[in-house]
C-alpha cells in the first residue's frame, strides 16, 4: 500500500511539472517580433 501511494504521489508531481513546462511554450509570431536579414546580389543587376 505504501508503494502504491508513493507511485501515485510521484506521478502527480511529474504531471504537475510537465503542465508547468507545457504552459510556458509559445509558438508563432507576436506583435513586436522582428527579424533582420541581408540580401546579396552577384552579377549584372537588372532594371
Amino acid at each position: 500500500m505504501n508503494r502504491k501511494l508513493g507511485l501515485t504521489i510521484a506521478l502527480f508531481i511529474v504531471l504537475i511539472g510537465a503542465g508547468n513546462v507545457l504552459a510556458e511554450i509559445s509558438v508563432g509570431v507576436k506583435k513586436g517580433d522582428w527579424v533582420e536579414y541581408q540580401v546579396t546580389y552577384t552579377g549584372t543587376p537588372t532594371e
